[in-house]
């Protein structure tokens, strides 16, 4: 075909024209993040993989420990006693 020709010359701009810039931009998520998945994961990306998913299970046993350790040094103060055996009799079920 005839380089002049007006269809070489418009598959030529065609081929060149570049609409999202150039084209070594072009996919860089893509390519960023399959480097990403194939580098060795450290020790903060186990840490930030794991700490969402045991976060619900890591808060109710938290709360357990801390008033199971908090009723473990409960004790009441003196003259509490007799106050208490006295306002305890108002309570509608027994202790």
């Amino acid at each position: 075909m005839n380089p002049d020709h007006p269809l070489e010359t418009l598959l030529h701009e065609a081929a060149r024209f570049a609409p999202f810039g150039e084209a070594g931009n072009f996919g860089f998520e893509t390519r960023l993040l399959a480097a990403m998945r194939s580098a060795e994961p450290t020790l903060t990306d186990w840490v930030s993989r794991f700490s969402w998913r045991f976060s619900a299970a890591c808060l109710p046993v938290f709360i357990g420990i801390t008033v199971f350790l908090l009723m473990q040094h409960q004790t009441l103060p003196e003259g509490v006693g007799g106050l208490m055996t006295h306002w305890m009799d108002y309570l509608p079920f027994a202790i």
